[in-house]
């Protein structure tokens, strides 16, 4: 039974998340929006990749979370256990002859994913979505989105309806309402790591450790990908029905695509993609799939962020709101 969300939320784990009667569920789900301030969207349970699961979605200013408990958890990959398919071996075996990589697919998956260990994780309320950074709440009534949507009307109407939101290129975004008046609105600045950082500080919000990164995304599968060992062995994770495009079991649109790779609270550690670096340059299918495993590591490019830590940030982040 659940007494209080402080009780409940200091150690939850997910089976004792998943082990809830539905009716308690969701009364610690109403507790938790309640400490928050946000909005219970749904309780929901289901299935993914053969596993039995339980999601809470939260609305909080306008951007929807997604319940990740905490507890013991186990991240990390040991590459020398993977058994590829005949035809992800196969496929590997061509671009580790061009580009002189390991001629062992599991010495290379192996390299390029964080070794496994087991850490100590605080439960967290984790955006479905990666945002771009410096995502900025501004009134609806703002003059700078009011001459965006003034200067967009004839596109919105085209098609009778306008869409639910719409984004200008990087510089601004608004959620609408059926006849095109803006509901909620942002402007997109291009701040550094560190600026990022104190924003979502300023909003009682902050980035994921690597270590959390890994068990949102994961949500405790013990293969390479979220939903398993396997991947397509003849075309990009690019279409819109592939494995990647599904919410995985915590209900978060995560890994999905390689251009959109997460910043973390480290500055070394980027998570969800190689910023299409493998796709755009032609690499192997299995390269270019291997950048959306939970545990991807790709040294250089974490490497290169670090010297230019100082740069304007253009990856995107996910923003986490603590409970505990």
């Amino acid at each position: 039974m659940v007494h209080t969300a402080a009780m409940a939320l200091s150690d939850l784990d997910y089976e004792q998340w998943l082990g809830l009667a539905d009716r308690d569920a969701r009364r610690l789900a109403e507790e938790i929006a309640d400490r928050v301030g946000a909005e219970l969207v749904e309780v929901r349970a289901g299935s993914y990749a053969g596993r039995r699961t339980r999601s809470a979605l939260f609305s909080r200013d306008g951007v929807i979370y997604g319940l990740v408990p905490g507890g013991r958890v186990s991240v990390g990959y040991d590459g020398r256990r993977f058994t590829g398919t005949a035809a992800q071996v196969a496929e590997y075996a061509g671009s580790a002859e061009e580009y002189g990589l390991p001629a062992d697919i599991r010495e290379f998956v192996d390299r390029m994913t964080s070794p496994p260990r087991v850490v100590g994780l605080r439960p967290l309320l984790v955006a479905v979505e990666a945002q771009e950074a410096g995502l900025r709440a501004v009134s609806p009534e703002d003059s700078r989105i009011a001459e965006l949507v003034a200067d967009s009307q004839a596109d919105f109407f085209m098609h009778q309806l306008p869409p639910p939101s719409i984004e200008w290129n990087g510089r601004a975004r608004a959620e609408l309402a059926p006849d095109g008046t803006v509901v909620r609105a942002w402007l997109i600045e291009v701040p550094t790591l560190a600026e990022e950082k104190s924003r979502l500080a300023g909003e009682g919000l902050r980035l994921l450790t690597p270590d959390e990164w890994e068990h949102a995304c994961g949500a405790g599968a013990t293969t390479l990908f979220r939903w398993g060992d396997h991947c397509p062995a003849d075309r990009y994770p690019d279409g819109p029905a592939a494995l990647n495009q599904e919410p995985n079991a915590f209900g978060l649109r995560i890994a999905h695509d390689p251009y959109r790779d997460e910043r973390t609270a480290d500055p070394a550690v980027v998570c969800g993609g190689d910023g299409g670096g493998m796709m755009c340059g032609g690499a192997g299918f299995f390269l270019a799939w291997l950048t959306l495993a939970t545990s991807y590591r790709d040294t250089d490019h974490g490497d290169w962020t670090v010297q230019n830590d100082d740069d304007p940030l253009k990856n995107l982040v996910r923003p986490a709101i603590p409970l505990t």
